[in-house]
């Protein structure tokens, strides 16, 4: 399990990766995380959203805090044992110390077949999900197909939104490279990730730099389209378009049910502006033209010009973890 800003230190496609922690946890990291005796966290703040508040852990579990940075120790969940140093130099050194006999290998065989056989069933459930031909688009299904077209190469670069948090999920996104996931300070200012993106392009521009976000963070900084063109940064914007804050409408709705100022009645053809900012633009409203224009943002991308892809989606649907960590939260 990793946190959003670790995400690409295993690979997701790893038999052992079930996705990531918190607010972001799907069926067989809950269990997973739920079932362990230890918990072994390294360089992770244990921040709220990964946490719960600091509230969620594993019954009866003890903690193993390695960081480099001595202030880190401690500061939100008291350890059983703390290491403090490079967690590389930590992890050689732990290794060193497991039990090598056949009872012990023959228990950590077992136990990883077992994770293993969970994550492969979720990852069935998840593409049988993500094949819904049903309109408006759903959000999964978007970024499924994202991952599936654009895969090893590519950075991806979140927001900070509700529907985006489909990008943050595995299996419907998997981060396969190393360094290959921009986390914007795990969900915090809106529109980060629009121009961030760009960043990202010119510090790796080897790589294919994706971004999905919602429109409402998209329309924040949707200024900086022409930046790209002007600064030779391909960037493909995947923007998951449901009229809407949807983060704030569903705390509205969560609280008081009374939604007010948190929908769009009008809003920007983003298509025509990328347009106009010297971007190709494309809108999708159906699932069967989704793969036809991320492959054509593909090519888009190979010749230089960065895309914006407008996909009108549901609005109304969000993934497991952030549901759940909702409602431990109430």
């Amino acid at each position: 399990l990793t946190t959003p800003c670790g995400r690409g230190i295993l690979p997701e496609d790893h038999p052992l990766a079930v996705g990531q922690v918190g607010l972001y946890l799907t069926d067989p990291g809950e269990q997973a995380y739920g079932e362990a005796d230890l918990v072994l966290g390294l360089g992770s703040r244990n921040e709220d959203f990964q946490t719960g508040r600091q509230t969620y852990f594993p019954e009866g579990a003890r903690y193993v805090q390695v960081d480099i940075e001595p202030g880190e120790i401690g500061r939100n969940w008291i350890p059983d044992a703390a290491l403090v140093g490079d967690v590389r130099l930590a992890v050689r050194a732990l290794l060193t110390a497991l039990p090598d006999d056949q009872a012990a290998q023959a228990r950590r065989e077992a136990r990883a077949r077992e994770v293993l056989a969970r994550a492969r069933a979720y990852d069935a459930r998840v593409a049988e999900e993500c094949r819904t031909g049903a309109v408006p688009i759903r959000s999964k299904r978007v970024v499924r197909e994202l991952s599936e077209v654009f895969g090893r190469g590519t950075t991806l670069v979140n927001e900070n939104g509700s529907q985006d948090l489909w990008s943050y999920s595995w299996p419907y996104y998997r981060v396969l490279d190393v360094n290959a996931c921009v986390a914007p300070g795990e969900q915090t200012c809106m529109g980060f990730g629009v121009a961030g993106a760009i960043g990202a392009k010119l510090a790796q521009p080897d790589r294919q730099v994706v971004c999905v976000t919602g429109d409402g963070a998209f329309q924040m900084f949707a200024k900086e389209l022409p930046t790209a063109v002007e600064q030779h940064a391909p960037v493909l914007w995947v923007v998951l378009n449901n009229r809407a804050l949807g983060w704030t409408r569903f705390n509205q709705q969560r609280t008081t049910g009374r939604v007010i100022a948190s929908e769009f009645a009008v809003q920007p053809d983003f298509v025509e502006l990328a347009r106009a900012s010297g971007c190709q633009g494309q809108r999708v409203e159906h699932p069967d033209a989704l793969r036809p224009a991320l492959e054509q943002a593909r090519r888009w991308l190979r010749d230089g010009q960065p895309v914006v892809l407008d996909v009108l989606v549901d609005s109304h649907e969000y993934p497991p973890g952030f549901v759940r960590w909702y409602q431990r939260k109430l």
